[in-house]
């Protein structure tokens, strides 16, 4: 486990470049990363990451970012604990906000305009609780086809959640805006025509396509064979075929 903190500035510009960078040169399917671009309203910001090896190990991959990355704010943090220990102090205590979340991917990493146009929305967002988290993709998840699983998006480097919280229901419209409009503009502009269905969006269109690609018509088979009735049924369930 490894987490560098910095004060926030306009130099998260910089760090996301630096990183994205990074992620593509230097880290392979033993390790992963993320870097919780959060609102401007916010004091720091940081990346963290978890590699399946040592710590003297993990400080040589990680020192390619530290040496193109302003200097943190506080020493890095660097522990050594379980794979299982690792997945749970990643994935944070469960909490009880209400939430918006959707996703998009690219190949490759996102240009400056991109980047500059993540600052202003950031940069305007509602509050300090909303956040583009961008995680570091690929690796293992690459070895296998398109069509091997439901999962159709074997290509991609990186996954990115555009995402926010609140807690008051006079908070909510203002923060499911924020992400609509957030997400449907990078996404258009800059990135891939994939979603991630673990991050449902109901306000998708063409969801069939953005979450499961070529492999939506097998599902729809499958649907057939074993739920013909249409029994499990929602919003953005899989269709019965034409």
């Amino acid at each position: 486990m490894r987490k560098s903190l910095w004060k926030y500035s306009k130099q998260i510009i910089d760090v996301i470049e630096a990183w994205q960078s990074w992620v593509l040169s230097s880290i392979d399917e033993n390790m992963f990363s993320i870097f919780p671009c959060t609102s401007t309203k916010n004091t720091t910001f940081s990346i963290a990451g978890q590699y399946f090896g040592t710590v003297a190990e993990t400080k040589t991959i990680v020192q390619k970012l530290i040496d193109n990355t302003p200097q943190s704010n506080q020493p890095d943090f660097y522990a050594y604990m379980p794979f299982v220990s690792a997945v749970r102090y990643n994935d944070g205590e469960p909490g009880q906000s209400s939430f918006k979340d959707t996703s998009g991917f690219t190949k490759s990493v996102l240009d400056s305009n991109a980047v500059k146009e993540i600052y202003n929305w950031l940069s305007n967002a509602p509050s300090a609780n909303c956040l583009l988290q961008m995680d570091s993709f690929g690796g293992a998840i690459n070895n296998l086809p398109p069509s091997a699983t439901a999962f159709p998006h074997r290509n991609m480097n990186f996954i990115y959640q555009f995402q926010a919280y609140w807690d008051s229901p006079d908070d909510k419209k203002k923060h499911e805006n924020w992400v609509d409009n957030f997400s449907k503009e990078i996404r258009t502009q800059f990135m891939e025509d994939a979603c991630y269905r673990n991050y449902g969006d109901v306000t998708l269109s063409d969801w069939q396509y953005k979450y499961y690609a070529n492999n939506y018509a097998k599902l729809q088979q499958i649907k057939q064979k074993y739920d013909p009735k249409d029994y499990f049924k929602y919003s953005q369930s899989i269709e019965l075929p034409a």
